[in-house]
Formats: structure tokens, sequence, C-alpha cells
């Protein structure tokens, strides 16, 4: 991998995203800036920089400072690293769950007028709680990162290859018909928030315009809540359309690539306005696909009262080797999250086993294992189940947790009670503002049973 030492390239066209790189690039101060940046990713250089806009991405994201848009791209790379990122696509890449296949509403279909793919996404009528019950979290979040990750680094270098344009973001048009209070639900829009942050800490710039369509009148709690985490770039790019969006889409994608459903001629080979082939139009998630505890003849049941935490106690023979044993747990409550940890008894100032973190176990079962380290004696660690935060509601858990030698490759999803944002460089200060506001918005949300609370 070698460093392309060109100050910059200049993308070729005359689409709307050409003119405004070129526009923006021709301050001489802005080229110097870059070439430093060049220069100074050396030691992390990959082949992805050799195109200057996929570094020009991360600059504009950066309003164009050097020192801020190196911080952006070394905590991208860690990130990358840290989450897996490169192995989505590889081996034959990720598998998606069916249920999200079938009921995860959205997916690309054609292109608009310069060339960038479009995706559709009828967000009113995707189910939150039933694909929550029906997926982990995590696989929930990777399924989202696995799309982006195909579009970014499969779909749009091969319509590059192919068109010679500079192609480098998608158009969305986001059809919030239906779109109600259960979409309020804490947990979806803390989900929602996540790959939010997540996209605009490492895929920036790759929104070109986002169409809102059919919007309801809760839309706009719904952006004030998500608001903090967006760019004041991508903010611009969003575009709430009226009664006559069907018209203005069309200035934007021309008649035979817009689907009928949304004022074009587009139609599947059946005659689906809909498009069913290319998007996915979502729906009640059938009770057949929610999650199960792994051990349910197991499980112990315990009462965690309001401010309190219910501990237990385990011990890992002496491992010579590291992921002899493994700590494998299976829980989840009638109602209401709770606190998770793993910490070791014997040391408390080393790292716990598994970091604190809040899990919706009284959405679907969260189970999981992790591998214990190398130790030349028995080591004792304490599972907590933390229900301390909760002011007013106790909590019935049913749990299983033990110690087993089998390796943690032959164990159920490790990932399940891990999220991307335990792996993120770096804090967004707009992930604090993010939970201000839906924690006000769940206070007075409380009475009428709008969103789900602790």
């Amino acid at each position: 991998m070698s460093c392309n030492q060109e100050a910059f390239v200049m993308p070729q066209g005359e689409s709307t995203f050409a003119k405004r790189v070129r526009s923006e690039m021709s301050d001489p101060a802005k080229v110097e800036a870059f070439a430093a940046l060049k220069q100074n990713l050396r030691d992390v250089w990959v082949d992805d920089f050799n195109d200057d806009i996929y570094l020009y991405r991360f600059f504009k994201a950066r309003q164009f400072d050097r020192v801020r848009t190196e911080e952006m791209v070394r905590n991208h790379l860690r990130w990358r690293k840290e989450y897996k990122a490169d192995d989505l696509l590889a081996n034959g890449g990720f598998q998606e769950a069916e249920v999200i296949t079938r009921y995860y509403a959205g997916g690309f279909c054609g292109v608009d007028k310069e060339g960038h793919p479009v995706w559709y996404e009828p967000s009113g009528l995707i189910d939150p709680q039933g694909l929550a019950r029906s997926v982990t979290r995590e696989h929930l979040l990777r399924s989202r990162i696995y799309i982006t990750e195909r579009f970014v680094r499969q779909i749009l270098p091969e319509m590059r290859r192919k068109t010679g344009l500079p192609l480098y973001s998608c158009t969305f048009v986001i059809d919030l018909t239906n779109y109600g209070r259960r979409h309020l639900w804490g947990p979806g829009l803390e989900f929602y928030a996540e790959f939010v942050q997540i996209c605009e800490q490492n895929y920036p710039e790759t929104i070109g315009t986002a169409y809102i369509v059919n919007a309801p009148a809760i839309f706009p709690i719904v952006f004030n809540l998500l608001k903090p985490l967006l760019h004041v770039e991508t903010q611009k790019k969003i575009k709430v359309l009226g009664r006559n969006y069907k018209q203005i889409l069309l200035n934007a994608i021309d008649a035979d690539e817009l689907p009928k459903i949304f004022g074009g001629n587009r139609t599947d080979p059946d005659g689906d306005p809909h498009c069913r082939s290319m998007i996915c139009w979502g729906g009640d998630v059938p009770k057949h696909y929610y999650l199960k505890p792994n051990y349910p003849e197991r499980l112990v049941s315990q009462s965690i009262g309001r401010r309190s935490t219910h501990r237990v106690e385990l011990s890992v023979p002496p491992a010579p080797q590291a992921g002899q044993w493994c700590i494998e747990w299976d829980f989840l409550t009638d109602d209401g999250d709770l606190g998770f940890e793993i910490v070791s008894t014997d040391d408390s100032e080393s790292e716990p086993l598994v970091g604190y973190r809040r899990v919706h176990c009284g959405i679907c079962p969260c189970s999981g294992a992790v591998a214990c380290p190398q130790s030349a004696d028995s080591r004792k660690y304490t599972v907590c189940f933390d229900n301390a935060f909760s002011r007013i509601r106790s909590k019935r858990l049913r749990y299983f947790v033990h110690v087993t030698d089998k390796p943690i490759a032959a164990l159920m999803d490790t990932d399940s009670c891990r999220t991307a944002a335990d792996l993120a460089a770096g804090a967004d200060p707009g992930a604090e503002a993010f939970e201000r506001n839906l924690e006000e918005f769940e206070r007075s949300s409380e009475q009428d049973g709008a969103v789900g609370g602790d």
C-alpha cells in the first residue's frame, strides 16, 4: 500500500456533488491541509485512502480541519478493527436473520437523475418491538452496518467503475405512512440513535438527500430527539415534503426509476407498484420468530427490588490457557431492563470480564458467553444484575449462569449483550444530548404509556 502523493484529485462530471467538491477544494489552503493530512496518515495507510474522495468525506465532516479529521479517521480505523467490520463482507458475508430480511422495511430500487442509488424505507411499517423480540440487539445492529458496508464498499465502487461518475452517496426516500406511537418506543429510538451515531462517525457524507414523505404530526418529536446526533451538514440534507411530494420526487428521480407507489412508472415484472422484489415493506412480526431462552428449564426466579442488585458468585477452576473455561448466561425479566456486568471478586481493581451495560432483557432473553483469562489458580467472579437505577419498579428476574468448559465458538451468540457503542472510540456529545432528550420525552409520555420506561 503506497501513499498517493498528489495533493487532491478532483472529481469529473457535472453532478451537484462534483461541482461542490471542485468548488470547495479550489481553496489552496484546503488543498495544502489535505496533503498534510495524507502525510500524517502514512502510518495507518489503507488502500481506501488512494481515492481522495474517500478521505474528502471525513475532511468535509470535520469542516476541513486537518487535526480533527485525522482524529476522526484514526478513530474510524480503530472502530473497523475492533468491530471487525471487514469480516461482514468476507467469506460469504454476514448472514442476516430471516426475520430481518422479511420484516425490516427498506431496500435499494433504481437511481436518481444523477446516478445515485435510491434507498426506500417505509419506516411506518416497521414493527420495532416485534424485531427486538426476534433477534438480539447486536445482530440487528450488525445487519444495518452490513447493508451500509455493502453499499459503501461494493455497490458504489461497482457503479463508479461502470459509469465513470463520482458516486459516493445515496438518495433516501423515507415514507412515514402509519408511523405512530408504537414507534416512539424508548429501546427502538435508542437503537436507531446508536446506528445514526455510528454512521455519522464512520460513514460521513454518504447521505445525498433524504426525502421525508407522509410525515405525521409526531415527526418533529422524533427529529428533535435525533437532531443532536446529526451533523449540521446532515441536517441540511433532510427535506420534509408536503402533499405534492410525488412531483418533487419526480424532479429528482426519473419516472421509469421511481416506483409507481411514489408517483413514478416503475413496477415489478408482475405489475406490483410497490416493487416488492427490491423493497421490503415490513409488517407485524409473527410471534413464532420471537426468541426464547436457551435453558428455559434451568432458569431461577428472583425478585430484584427497586434500587437493588442481585449478585451471583461463581468459582472458575485454574486455567493453564485462556478460554479453557467460559461463563455462560441466559436471563430475562417480565418487564423492563437491568444493568449487567461480570467482575472479578478476587481483584476489585481489575477490568470487568463483562463491562456494565443496560440490557433490554424485558424485550427478549439475553444469552451470551465470555471466555475466562488464563490463571494458575482458581478465580472467583461475580455476576451482577442491577436494578439500582429504577426508582419505582421492582423486576422479576429469571436467570441461569454457569461455568463451562465448552469452547467459546461452540456456545451461543457471544455478542448478544455487546453493542457497537461499547466498541466505538471516543464519546460523542450528541449522544448525551439525545439521552437527555429521550429521558425528558419518556417522563412527559409516562402517563399515557407512549414509551416504555425502565
